[in-house]
């Protein structure tokens, strides 16, 4: 890769907005996993729990994967993963 190549991926990754992670899927879901950056979800995972409609939470990542307890309201099992990568500007990510 020519040095102009790699200071155009730096510049692409420095336009990428945070990805935001919204719950528009249930209303109310006992646990969730999210992984963060170019790993994911082979990064290491965050967990959240007892989550309401509405919520969101930002993370400054180029990508994340998520999954969510099932049946969303029980925890036990786990959903598959589910990943998201940023856009230009800040990027949405909805629960599915």
């Amino acid at each position: 890769m020519t040095l102009a190549g790699a200071g155009v991926l730096i510049a692409q990754a420095a336009l990428a907005g945070p990805i935001i992670l919204r719950n528009d899927y249930s209303p109310s879901i006992c646990g969730l996993e999210v992984s963060v950056g170019e790993n994911a979800p082979n990064a290491p995972v965050q967990q959240f729990g007892g989550i309401e409609q509405p919520w969101e939470q930002s993370f400054d990542a180029s990508k994340i994967c998520y999954r969510v307890s099932e049946p969303p309201d029980t925890c036990g099992a786990w959903s598959d993963w589910r990943c998201c990568e940023a856009k230009d500007g800040e990027s949405l990510c909805a629960i599915e």
